[in-house]
């Protein structure tokens, strides 16, 4: 599984491209990706990036975004907590018609939200979890079949859960 970024630009003079960066304390960046821009344009546009291979732990990426001159514009800094293999929060079945059952490792210390997103990163839904849930089961069944991406958030923490598919 990856870490899947989404944002979008309101609109945009001269964008070349979008360098994902990406940290493990929060102050040295390295390069993991680029997105192209859409140069001049009066329109929102919706990009995204996954990184295919975070590493175990809290993860900070920023956007620095180039124009076609060189300037620069660093946004600010997310962070991502992705978990060891052994600690992950799961969920089933991967293939879905009505239920989806996600259970943590360890209950959350304060409520947080799940969001099902679609491929192109724009929430289709969300559920409230409560604090100290160990498990929580929500309906599926009044999605569009398609691909879906779970992710969980708690305050500024986010932590991407996977894709399932609802059939």
């Amino acid at each position: 599984e990856g870490v899947f970024l989404s944002w979008q630009t309101h609109y945009e003079e001269s964008n070349a491209y979008m360098l994902v960066e990406r940290s493990v304390d929060g102050y040295q960046f390295r390069e993991i990706g680029r997105v192209a821009g859409a140069g001049d344009t009066k329109l929102s546009q919706d990009y995204y990036f996954v990184d295919d291979h975070p590493l175990p732990g809290v993860n900070y990426y920023r956007l620095r975004q180039v124009d076609f001159d060189g300037a620069e514009h660093v946004h600010r800094v997310v962070s991502v907590r992705v978990r060891s293999k052994d600690g992950l929060t799961r969920f089933f079945p991967t293939l879905a018609t009505d239920h989806l059952t996600v259970h943590y490792p360890e209950p959350p210390q304060n409520a947080g939200t799940l969001f099902v997103l679609n491929t192109l990163g724009r929430v289709i839904r969300q559920v409230d979890i409560p604090q100290g849930a160990l498990q929580q089961q929500f309906n599926i069944s009044t999605l569009m079949p398609g691909t879906y991406i779970l992710q969980y958030r708690e305050g500024r923490k986010s932590e991407l859960l996977g894709r399932f598919v609802k059939l």
